[in-house]
């Protein structure tokens, strides 16, 4: 099974207030804001996106520059479904995934971008496939998935072009 490695920003006046809601016994559950029961647990993907609630014991709550910030670990795909949910219940609040997705081996084969906000309805989904060159630098330079989501898309692009590499959206 595959791990996907998100951060998910929220911005709003209430975005604290939020994070707080979603965090069950110190840990985000998809399952607190968007509850399943019965069959549907059966099929989280079709209501979450991922398979199954957040990996136990990888949230982390944090600032990014004007932005809340929970870091949290799913299997299989990003939970773009949950936060479709989410957003349509908190219009108020800007909501941004970042995701890297590791294969069974530990190495990314796969990055996006998902954003919803409210004021205009924009929403932005951007996936990218990494090639070769880009997964053997990653590994190469022991760059692990929090290093990946601190890094953000611009400093991502930073990363990729000092190892020699053409960042492409």
């Amino acid at each position: 099974m595959s791990v996907v490695a998100n951060r998910l920003l929220v911005k709003g006046e209430d975005a604290t207030s939020f994070l707080t809601l979603t965090i069950n016994d110190g840990n985000l559950s998809f399952n607190e804001l968007v509850p399943l029961t019965g069959d549907e647990l059966n099929n989280t993907e079709r209501y979450w996106g991922s398979k199954g609630d957040c990996i136990a014991g990888s949230s982390e709550i944090g600032e990014y520059l004007d932005r809340q910030t929970i870091d949290f670990d799913c299997h299989d795909e990003p939970p773009i479904e949950w936060i479709e949910s989410v957003a349509n219940d908190f219009p108020d609040l800007e909501f941004e995934l970042v995701w890297y997705k590791f294969d069974d081996d530990d190495e990314v084969v796969s990055y996006g971008k998902y954003r919803i906000h409210h004021e205009d309805y924009e929403e932005h989904y951007k996936y990218h496939i990494l090639d070769d060159d880009i997964i053997e630098n990653i590994v190469d330079n022991d760059i692990d998935s929090q290093e990946l989501l601190a890094f953000g898309h611009g400093r991502f692009k930073q990363l990729l072009d000092s190892v020699g590499l053409e960042y492409s959206a």
